[in-house]
C-alpha cells in the first residue's frame, strides 16, 4: 500500500517560509504548495532588476550577511551544492577561496565576499565628525561549514581578553613582558615581601586574598603601578577558573569583577583629563570599557546560570548604565553613547516608532547578539553578496525547490484564515488571485549576464490583463493598491483534502486582517501578540555615480559606514555590484546603498511616504555629503554633493537627478521590520503553539529562541516549523541560549 503524501500549504515566500519548504522537501512524504502575493519571492529581502535602467539591482534596503549566520550559510551552501551550476557560471558556488574566485568572463563565482572592517563617522566631544575604523581579524573558519557554538563562558572570556589586551598592552605577551614577582610560601621572608606588596599595591577587599590564594594566584608583576597589578591578577584568576562553570563559585566571580572594576578605575583616573581630546585614547576606552562592562555585567546578573531572558525588561543602554564599572557619568557616557553602540542600534533598526530619539533594544537579546556577532563569526565578521539578494539567495532556493517538485502559486494573496466550528483547528484559507495567467504556471525569472534574476515588476506578457496592469502602474505587492483582483477567489479547505497542515509565513503586520477569526477565538494569545510586538518602517536609497571612488574622494569610509547622520546613518559601498548590472562603457562607476528607519506617520499613504523619503534624501545630499564624497562637493554648497556627480540623463539637472536613483519607503505591512523591544518577547508564540490544529507558525515574529529579526532568525524559524512535522533537524545551531551555557 502506497502512503499518501501529506499536503502542506506554505503561506508567504520570505526566508522563513522557504526554509520550511526546503527542509520539508528533503523528504518524499510531503506535497508542498507555496502561495505568494505578487510576482517574486524574498519578502523583505526581495530584490528586482530594472530592465529599463541597465538591469540595475533594486533592493528593499541594505542587506549584508553576518559571519555568525551558521544555519543560513549552512542551508545556502547545501542549496548551491544541489543546484550544481556549471563551474564557469556566475555565482556557481556559495563561498570558498576567500570569495575571490572568478569565471573566465571575470564574473564572481562565489556568492559572497568577506569583509573584515567597519568604518564609523563618530561625533567627537567637540562636535566634529571623524572617521573611525574598527578591524576584525579573519579566522580560518568557513561560514556554513564550521557551526560550533562557543559556550557563554567562552564568549565572556573573549570579551575579557579583549578588554585586558587593549588596556594592558603587552603585559601578558611574551615579548617585553614585565618580570614576575612570585610568592614562595616555603620561605618566610619572601612570603612576607609578597604579602606586604600585595596589601600595599592591590589594597584588596576582605575576600579577594582568600579567593586568589585558593585559586593559586600568587604572583605580581615587578611594578609599582596598581593598574598593572590588578590586570595581572584578573588575568591569572580568570585563567585558573577553567572552562567548566560548574567548578566556579559566586565568590570567584565577585572577586574577578572587583579586580576589573578597580583596574578600570585606575585607568580612568589616569586618562580622564585627556580622553575627550585624544581620539585614540577615547576610542580605546570606549571599546574596552564596553567589553569589560559586558563581562562584569553578565557575571553580576548571573547570565551564566539564568540565561539572557531575565534582562529583556531593560534596554541595552539601560543595562550598560546599570553596571557602572566607574561611577563618574562621563566615563560611562563616552562608551555607552559611542559610535559602535549607535551602529548596533542602526544595524538592528531598533528605534521605537522609527524615532531616532527613541533607541530601544531588549538587553537580553542584544547581549546574545553581541556575543555571536563580535566573537562568534566564522571567517569574517561581514559578507557581501555578489549580486542582488534576490539573485544570490532566492533564485537558487526557488530553483532547487521547484526541481524537488514544490509548486509555486504567484499572484495569490491570502485574505483570511478560517477555523472549524469548534474553533480548535484551522479549516480554510481564502485566497484572492490577483491576475489571470496565459499559461498554467508563471515563469518569474529573467536572464541578466548569464544569471537568472527577479525583475522589479511582473512579466506582463505572461498575464492576461498584463497591458492593463502595466498601464495602471499599480504595485501588486502593496496592500493599499487599487487594482481589482481579476482571478477570482479560491478557498483551500481541509475537509476537502486541500491541506493537512498550513505553515503561516506571512509577516506580522499583515496578519490582523487575515487572522481575525484566530484573534476572536484566542484574544489573549493572538491579540496579545498582534498588539504587543512592535514593528518599524524603514527607508532606503541607492545612488549611482558618474565617477569612481578615487575621483569622488572616497577613502576612509569604504566599504561600510555606520553611526553617521540619522536616520540615513548606515551606508555601504556596493560598487562591486556594478559588474552584475548591464551598463554600457559610459555607465556609473560608483554605487552606494543606505538604509535607516522612517518615522511613523499615522494613516500616511504610499505616495506621501515616498515624497518624505525623497525629501530626506535631498536634505542628506545637500547637507551631509561632503564627508562621504569630498571631491564631489558643490562650490555653491560645500557641505553638499554636486548634483552632476549622480548618474542620470544629461538633460536632467539639479536635485531632479535624485529621481533617477532608487529610493524606497517601506511602510507596507509586509515590509515593516519586527522589533525586539524591552518587555515584548513575552507576547511571541512558538512555532507549534498557535493554539489551533493544522497551523504552524514561522517568521522572525515568533518565539524562536533567538528573537531578533535577521536572516539567521528567519532560517532558524523555518527549520523549527519543518521540525514540527518531521522531527528534523533535531539540533538547530544557536536556536536557544541554553546551548551556550
Amino acid at each position: 500500500m502506497v502512503n499518501k503524501k501529506k499536503k502542506v500549504a506554505v503561506l508567504g515566500g520570505g526566508m522563513a517560509a522557504l526554509t520550511a519548504a526546503y527542509q520539508l522537501s528533503q523528504q518524499d512524504d510531503y506535497e508542498i504548495d507555496i502561495y505568494q502575493i505578487g510576482w517574486r519571492l524574498g519578502g523583505k529581502g526581495a530584490s528586482g532588476r530594472n530592465t529599463e535602467l541597465g538591469d540595475r539591482i533594486e533592493e528593499h534596503g541594505l542587506h549584508v550577511w553576518l559571519g555568525f549566520y551558521d544555519n543560513a550559510f549552512s542551508t545556502l551552501r547545501k542549496v548551491y551544492q544541489e543546484l550544481d551550476r556549471p563551474a564557469d557560471a556566475p555565482l556557481s558556488r556559495m563561498y570558498s577561496a576567500g570569495g575571490k574566485g572568478s569565471t573566465p568572463s571575470g564574473a564572481p563565482m562565489d556568492a559572497f565576499t568577506p569583509i573584515n572592517w567597519l568604518n564609523m563617522l563618530e561625533t567627537t566631544p567637540d562636535g566634529t565628525r571623524k572617521p573611525w575604523r574598527v578591524e576584525f581579524p579573519q579566522n580560518d573558519l568557513e561560514p556554513g561549514l564550521h557551526n560550533e557554538i562557543i559556550s557563554m563562558w567562552g564568549y565572556l572570556e573573549l570579551f575579557l581578553k579583549w578588554g585586558i589586551r587593549d588596556l594592558a598592552g603587552d603585559l601578558f605577551q611574551p615579548p617585553g613582558c614585565m618580570k614576575i614577582f612570585k610568592s614562595v610560601f616555603k620561605r618566610k621572608k619572601q612570603r612576607q615581601n609578597f604579602t606586604d606588596k600585595f596589601q600595599h599595591l592591590v589594597k584588596p577587599a576582605s575576600d579577594v586574598e582568600e579567593v586568589l590564594r585558593n585559586r593559586g594566584v600568587d604572583t605580581l608583576p615587578e611594578t609599582d603601578q596598581r593598574e598593572a597589578a590588578l590586570w595581572h591578577l584578573a588575568h591569572h584568576l580568570h585563567a585558573g577558573l577553567g572552562a567548566d562553570v560548574k567548578d566556579h563559585t559566586e565568590k570567584d566571580h565577585s572577586v574577578l569583577v572587583w579586580l576589573i572594576k578597580e583596574a578600570v578605575n585606575e585607568r580612568w583616573r589616569r586618562i580622564k583629563d585627556t580622553v575627550e581630546t585624544n581620539d585614540d585614547e577615547r576610542r580605546l576606552w570606549s571599546l574596552s570599557y564596553l567589553a569589560l562592562s559586558y563581562f562584569a555585567g553578565c557575571l553580576e546578573n548571573r547570565v551564566l546560570y539564568k540565561g539572557y531572558s531575565h534582562l529583556n525588561n531593560l534596554d541595552l543602554r539601560e543595562w550598560f548604565y546599570s553596571i557602572q564599572l566607574v561611577k563618574e557619568p562621563l566615563a560611562n557616557q563616552l562608551a555607552i553613547e559611542s559610535a559602535p553602540m549607535q551602529a548596533l542600534y542602526d544595524l538592528a533598526f531598533h528605534y521605537e516608532d522609527g524615532d531616532t530619539k527613541k533607541p530601544r533594544l531588549a538587553a537580553g537579546i542584544a547581549i546574545e547578539i553581541l556575543s555571536r556577532m563580535v566573537m562568534g563569526y566564522k571567517g569574517s565578521i561581514l559578507y557581501f553578496m555578489n549580486a542582488g539578494m534576490g539573485d544570490t539567495i532566492f533564485t537558487p532556493l526557488y530553483q532547487v525547490l521547484k526541481r524537488r517538485g514544490v509548486k509555486f502559486h504567484f499572484f495569490h494573496k491570502v485574505t483570511e484564515l478560517g477555523l472549524s466550528d469548534d474553533k480548535k483547528s484551522l479549516k480554510s484559507v481564502k485566497i484572492s488571485r490577483q491576475i489571470n495567467l496565459k499559461k498554467d504556471q508563471y515563469d518569474p525569472l529573467v536572464d541578466v549576464k548569464d544569471l537568472e534574476c527577479w525583475p522589479n515588476r511582473p512579466l506582463f506578457d505572461q498575464i492576461v490583463e498584463g497591458q492593463a496592469l502595466k498601464d495602471s502602474g499599480e504595485n501588486l505587492e502593496h496592500a493599499w493598491n487599487s487594482w481589482t483582483d481579476t482571478g477570482g477567489e479560491i478557498t483551500l479547505d481541509a475537509d476537502n483534502g486541500d491541506f493537512d497542515h498550513v505553515i503561516l509565513g506571512i509577516t506580522l503586520d499583515a496578519l490582523p486582517e487575515i487572522t481575525k477569526q484566530l484573534t476572536q477565538a484566542d484574544e489573549a494569545k493572538w491579540g496579545g501578540m498582534l498588539n504587543g510586538i512592535k514593528t518599524v518602517q524603514t527607508q532606503a536609497m541607492q545612488l549611482w555615480f558618474n565617477g569612481d571612488a578615487e575621483s569622488l574622494g572616497v577613502d576612509k569610509t569604504r566599504p561600510v559606514v555606520g553611526a553617521y547622520v540619522e536616520p540615513l546613518s548606515s551606508m555601504t559601498d556596493f560598487s562591486h555590484l556594478l559588474e552584475r548590472e548591464n551598463w554600457d562603457a559610459n555607465g556609473p562607476k560608483h554605487l552606494i546603498y543606505d538604509c535607516g528607519v522612517l518615522e511613523q506617520k499615522n494613516n500616511e499613504t504610499q505616495p506621501a511616504a515616498d515624497k518624505r523619503v525623497r525629501d530626506n534624501v535631498v536634505d542628506f545630499i545637500n547637507n551631509d555629503a561632503s564627508l562621504l564624497w569630498p571631491k564631489a562637493t558643490s562650490s555653491i554648497n560645500p557641505t553638499g554633493l554636486d548634483w552632476s556627480a549622480l548618474y542620470a540623463p544629461e538633460n536632467v539637472s539639479g536635485e531632479d537627478r535624485v529621481d533617477h536613483q532608487y529610493l524606497r519607503a517601506n511602510i507596507d505591512p509586509t515590509e515593516r521590520y519586527v522589533l525586539s523591544l524591552p518587555n515584548t518577547v513575552k507576547y511571541r508564540i512558538k512555532t507549534d503553539e498557535s493554539g489551533f490544529e493544522r497551523l504552524i507558525l514561522t517568521g522572525t515574529w515568533i518565539d524562536l529562541g533567538f528573537n531578533i529579526a535577521c536572516i539567521e532568525a528567519a532560517v532558524i524559524s523555518g527549520m523549527q516549523a519543518a521540525r514540527v512535522l518531521t522531527g528534523e533537524p533535531g539540533h538547530i545551531v544557536g536556536e536557544t541560549y541554553k546551548e551556550l551555557l
